[in-house]
């Protein structure tokens, strides 16, 4: 089993038995416009919980992404998020990855930038998800099955090879 999460205010997630189908959704972390202790403690419970649920083998994540942010509090948050990612996984004794966002990007549509920059970006992926009979609701859980599937093509690319998700497969 793979967890995959894309940290954000929202949480995307998705997980999966490496070949197997894959379960998504979005889970707010605090209340709107709560503050950062209490996102964060929102966050490790609703983590730990969903370790304790799924049995993850490994825990991957999306890097945090600050192009031009100008909102310290918000910097503050997704590090934060990705500490208790780290931490969670540590706690569980299960190993932990980062992917890097061009990266994740690359892998899912064909491409690391976008026109339109972070906007065009979060669409492509969305179209990509459609592509592949995922129907997300949110750019949160299109991004975390992005994860999911670059998680899935490095940590188990036989399976990732079966389910033929990506670029190299893009269907019509």
């Amino acid at each position: 089993m793979i967890l995959a999460l894309a940290p954000a205010t929202v949480v995307g997630w998705a997980h999966c038995e490496p070949g197997g189908e894959v379960t998504f959704g979005a889970t707010r972390m605090g209340a709107l416009g709560s503050e950062l202790g209490a996102s964060a403690a929102d966050f490790e419970d609703w983590l730990t919980e969903k370790v304790q649920l799924i049995d993850p083998v490994w825990i991957v994540y999306e890097s945090v992404y600050l192009p031009n942010y100008p909102n310290p509090g918000m910097i503050r948050k997704l590090v934060t998020f990705a500490g208790i990612i780290e931490m969670v996984a540590y706690r569980f004794r299960r190993p932990c990855r980062e992917f890097v966002t061009s990266q994740v990007a690359k892998h899912f549509t064909g491409q690391g930038r976008w026109p339109g920059g972070r906007a065009g970006k979060k669409a492509a992926c969305r179209r990509t998800c459609e592509r592949y009979g995922f129907t997300v609701t949110t750019d949160d859980e299109a991004d975390a099955i992005a994860v999911l599937m670059l998680a899935e093509s490095v940590l188990y690319p036989s399976a990732a090879a079966k389910r033929q998700a990506g670029p190299l497969f893009q269907r019509g």
